[in-house]
């Protein structure tokens, strides 16, 4: 039975005069698990905002949605909200109440159900996600993961038919992110809800999926189950930047065998069609001599006199040049550390210098938020660069067509007219580092960059980073991204306990990890060694003739 059918559907979104989604059609059956899957921008949200007639943009539309047979436009509005429930990327976004069982009976009370329902469901829906003992917290004290879990469980406290989840683990560490997928599929799967996620991570969900979408320039290109999505793309296709790790080594063998689509298949599937005579490869070690940008001694900070400690005795050291990655879970203090280090918040103990120097307001320290739209004022890209490098002091004659240069050189310059609010994740991180280029910073720090960004701008972001190293910066990044911080950083370092418990060379770093490491480490370990990157596991391949 179809819940779900997309009809000849195309949309522009108010003042633009090209479709962001073209005349794209299909069905989705009660019960199943849909990815929609392709590069930011390509139209995946607005698809899945396009299905929930609350929040459905504005702008023009052809074609039809029906939900159950019906159309969403004229579907009844209780029938709308209670049983299609969203769930945002951003879980600060969706939360509306202080508390946490206020969050819980928010929906159940806009639809008027009594007292006792409320209280029964509540009780119920807090047992099933384990919320009994945050029920009565604040919903501000919740961590990240916390805080998406609450969200899933305030939409499923409606008893929906059926989901929609915008990018839902994109701000959660690896683990809450497995703890929500894993709670997504049991609703899935013994509840019978069906589940239309939109996802650029694919590692943790590609296996659970009935079907995958892949959206690319308005169109689905791939309409089909994973296992064979991989091999169905040229191995240069950019869109395969994106697939998981297990598909990605079996596209590069190029032998006629089933796709491994998870971990343990793709264990199996290397030791069977590879040998490992060449267990290792020789890495170039480093050197970095330069002298330090960033120092910090023996730092304690905590937010209130009454509060523990946030950051707890840590030392850090990061030499211009040098790109450092810190990792760790949600709520362990990493975006503290980043405020700390550019001076928005002030330790009560311990020194920081910049520069062989305590930080002061000359220090030329660059921030990369989050949400990096709140760098951007203007109304269009080009405008708000251009006025920036006046600031910056470039003279004004020549300032567009140097904001034009490096544009270019990022790939942006075909968006310079759009609205900031309007460019996808990828666009908009590559727009706030032309921000920092024409500040000409010695000391760059990024919090979670790779946030709602697809693999192939990820992969263009990381070469800008590691070009603006080789010119002296020196750049941290707070990440939960284990597969970026890996092919990146020089240095990672682990952030528990309010200290950098741990600190090496990125390939050694998730080398020595068994469970805070990357997909690669773990499908190898064992079979080769200190192979943590997805090339790493191909030129090993290579060497041992199981990949020509």
């Amino acid at each position: 039975m179809e819940i779900i059918k997309v009809e000849n559907l195309s949309f522009a979104y108010k003042g633009s005069k090209t479709n962001i989604i073209d005349d794209i059609s299909f069905s989705v059956n009660k019960g199943d698990f849909l990815i929609l899957y392709g590069p930011s921008g390509c139209g995946k949200t607005t698809l899945l905002k396009l299905m929930k007639k609350e929040i459905a943009p504005d702008g023009k539309r052809k074609g039809r949605i029906y939900y159950k047979g019906t159309d969403i436009s004229k579907l009844d509005d209780r029938q709308s909200a209670s049983e299609i429930g969203y769930v945002m990327q951003n879980p600060d976004g969706q939360i509306v109440t202080d508390k946490v069982y206020r969050e819980l009976a928010f929906g159940l009370e806009n639809l008027g159900e009594s007292d006792s329902v409320i209280k029964r469901k509540t009780a119920e829906i807090s047992s099933v996600f384990g919320i009994n003992k945050w029920f009565h917290s604040d919903t501000a004290t919740l961590s990240g993961g916390q805080k998406q879990l609450l969200n899933l469980a305030a939409v499923m406290i409606m008893s929906p038919d059926l989901l929609l989840l915008d990018e839902p683990v994109s701000q959660l560490d690896p683990f809450s992110a497995s703890a929500f997928i894993e709670m997504l599929v049991r609703f899935n799967r013994e509840y019978g809800v069906t589940v239309i996620i939109s996802e650029h991570n694919l590692e943790g969900i590609f296996s659970y999926a009935d079907t995958i979408a892949v959206l690319d320039k308005t169109k689905i290109r791939y309409l089909g189950v994973p296992r064979t999505c991989c091999g169905f793309f040229a191995k240069e296709a950019p869109i395969v930047e994106g697939m998981p790790i297990p598909a990605r080594i079996y596209q590069r063998f190029g032998i006629k065998a089933a796709c491994p689509i998870d971990v343990r298949e793709a264990r199996t599937f290397i030791r069977r069609y590879c040998p490992n005579i060449v267990r290792k490869l020789d890495k170039p070690v480093k050197l970095n001599n330069n002298s330090f940008a960033v120092e910090l001694d023996d730092i304690y900070f905590r937010y209130d006199r009454k509060s523990p400690d946030i950051i707890n005795g840590l030392d850090l050291k990061v030499r211009k040049g040098e790109i450092y990655a810190v990792v760790g879970g949600n709520g362990c203090g990493k975006t503290t550390l980043l405020a700390l280090i550019a001076g928005q918040l002030k330790p009560y103990s311990g020194n920081i210098l910049i520069g062989g120097i305590r930080y002061n307001a000359a220090s030329k320290i660059a921030v990369i938020p989050q949400n990096p739209v709140t760098l951007f004022t203007e109304d269009n890209l080009r405008d708000d660069l251009v006025n920036f490098a006046v600031n910056c002091g470039i003279q004004k004659d020549i300032a567009p067509s140097a904001v034009n240069d490096l544009c270019r050189t990022l790939g942006i310059v075909e968006v310079l007219k759009n609205h900031p609010y309007d460019l996808s994740g990828g666009e908009i991180q590559k727009a706030a580092l032309a921000k920092i280029m024409i500040s000409s910073p010695d000391v760059i720090l990024l919090d979670e960059p790779t946030k709602g960004v697809d693999a192939w701008s990820k992969k263009s972001f990381a070469e800008i980073l590691k070009r603006l190293a080789k010119e002296g910066k020196a750049i941290i990044i707070v990440t939960h991204d284990n597969e970026f911080a890996a092919e990146t950083a020089d240095t990672c370092g682990l952030l528990f306990d309010g200290t950098i418990i741990s600190e090496d060379p990125s390939g050694e770093f998730y080398s020595k990890n068994d469970f805070y490491t990357t997909v690669s480490s773990r499908i190898t370990k064992g079979f080769f060694e200190n192979t943590v990157t997805f090339d790493e596991v191909i030129n090993l391949c290579k060497e041992n003739g199981g990949v020509k």
